[in-house]
């Protein structure tokens, strides 16, 4: 169940600012560190990486259990920041040994798909 949840939840399609000649080396290393942007923005509540990893149009969609449902909430650029900046704030970050791992299905010219292995709500 969770993989399906995972799998649902991040079918998203980051727009990350990739180069045409995304299928290269340099291409997936660029995806691989837009990736890592994202996910160190929110565990580090560092907006910086957010804002190199994440285009500003993105619309973000989490997935939330309620009730025995689950329930589809998007979220902004801005409202992404607004996260970031909540968990700095709380001090409250995953340990050095925290899983972070995703496996990079494939990368197009604007559009990486990815398989998340761990996630962190907001």
């Amino acid at each position: 169940m969770m993989g399906s949840m995972m799998w649902s939840a991040l079918a998203l399609t980051l727009m990350f600012p990739l180069g045409a000649a995304a299928q290269s080396p340099e291409g997936r290393a660029g995806a691989e560190r837009a990736v890592l942007d994202y996910w160190e923005g929110f565990y580090e509540g560092s907006t910086e990486k957010l804002c190199r990893g994440v285009r500003p149009d993105v619309l973000k969609f989490g997935f939330s259990m309620r009730d025995g449902e689950y329930h589809r909430s998007p979220m902004s650029f801005g409202e992404m920041l607004q996260c970031a900046t909540s968990v700095k704030k709380s001090g409250r970050f995953p340990g050095a040994d925290a899983p972070k791992r995703a496996e990079l299905l494939d990368v197009l010219d604007q559009t990486a798909w990815l398989a998340p292995h761990h996630l962190r709500d907001c």
